[in-house]
Order: C-alpha cells, then sequence, then structure tokens
C-alpha cells in the first residue's frame, strides 16, 4: 500500500493508521475472509470528507453520553467511529462483519452516490435479511457494490456565506459594524475641544 493511498485512491489524514492493517490483510496468504475485511476498510479508509453524515456536535461530556452516540447515533461521530474500526478487526465471523458493512453503507450521504451504480445498491437484499444469511459472497458483493456507487472524487464545497443589503456578507457586514462602532466610542471619549478642532480642520 502506497503511503497515504489505497488502491490508488487518497486517504484522509486521521486514517493513515489503516494503511499498516490493510497491508497486513492483502498479505498473499490471507484468507478469504480476511481478503473481504480488507475490501471493507479499503472502501472507508478512501472515504472523502463529507460523504459520511458527520456529527456537528461537541465533544462527549459524560459516559451515558458516549454510550448513546454509539447506540443510538444520530450521525456518524467519533464514538461509533472507534467502535466501528475496532468490530471490524475483532470481527469472526460473516454475520459481524456484515453488520459492519450495512452500517458503513447507512451513514454514507447519498450526495456522494452516483444514480446509474446505486440502484443496484438499494436492489440488495434488506439489512434484516442480509445478516440473517449472512456470507462472505454476500458481504463481496454488498462492498463492490457500494465501491461502484460511491464518488469518490466529490468534493465537499464550503457552505457560502449569506449576502445583506450592500451586497456584503455577513462577516463583511459584522466587521463594518464594529469598526463604525469602535469609532463612534473613540470620539465620545475624545475631549469636546479636541474634536471640535477636528471637525473645523476637516471643514
Amino acid at each position: 500500500v502506497d503511503q497515504g493511498s489505497v488502491g490508488g485512491r487518497a486517504v484522509l489524514t486521521d486514517r493513515h493508521d489503516l494503511l499498516g492493517a490493510i497491508g497486513q490483510l492483502r498479505r498473499a496468504d490471507s484468507s478469504e475472509f480476511d481478503a473481504v475485511k480488507c475490501a471493507l476498510l479499503m472502501i472507508y479508509a478512501a472515504l472523502p470528507i463529507g460523504s459520511l453524515s458527520s456529527s456537528t456536535k461537541g465533544a462527549v461530556s459524560a459516559a451515558k453520553d458516549l454510550i448513546s452516540q454509539i447506540a443510538e447515533p444520530a450521525d456518524w461521530n467519533e464514538p461509533l467511529d472507534q467502535a466501528w474500526r475496532g468490530a471490524v478487526f475483532t470481527a469472526t465471523s460473516a454475520k459481524a462483519l456484515m453488520e459492519m458493512a450495512l452500517l458503513l453503507e447507512f451513514y454514507v450521504n447519498k450526495s456522494w452516490l452516483s444514480s446509474p451504480q446505486s440502484r443496484l445498491l438499494q436492489s440488495l437484499p434488506s439489512p434484516h435479511f442480509a445478516v440473517r444469511c449472512a456470507s462472505l459472497s454476500a458481504i463481496a458483493l454488498r462492498v463492490f457494490c457500494l465501491d461502484k456507487a460511491l464518488m469518490y472524487e466529490k468534493l465537499q464545497l464550503a457552505p457560502r456565506e449569506k449576502r445583506v443589503s450592500g451586497g456584503l456578507s455577513a462577516s463583511e457586514a459584522k466587521a463594518n459594524k464594529s469598526r463604525q462602532r469602535a469609532e463612534e466610542a473613540a470620539v465620545e471619549a475624545e475631549p469636546y475641544g479636541a474634536s471640535r478642532q477636528k471637525r473645523s480642520a476637516a471643514a
């Protein structure tokens, strides 16, 4: 595995630690189970920024919140991310690996899936049936379909700032307002005679 890339695709900095593990799983003497596990990790490692429905909430403040962010997450978050990685690495059955494949598939942002290929992904068995009848071939097919549907080259665009009156952005208008207040405060702080002399000189 090339440093900073996997399968010819760029890997985010916070996932570089996976490259060594992926390299071990790709050995010639690896089992079929390791090969499927490696394929799933390769997709995860190459996911572009924004392709996972990430949470915007702050840091976890208590153990109870930590458990809820893993067991009942509204979005993909850091505790869930770490738990998912650990579950994939320690998986020893097709059922456990299928659950991790379905979990990742569920949280992939649908706007990162191309329409033609995503229809093939949607035609696969439902998650409930997929877990009940999990096999290495079924996981491999699901991983293959997800890989084909993902648009790895898509970039996350920063939201555009709203424009206010005068054609200024919100941040520009705020800066102008703060500067105006500072100037007014400076004038009020000056002695009456000095400010009067400045106005006379300006006239």
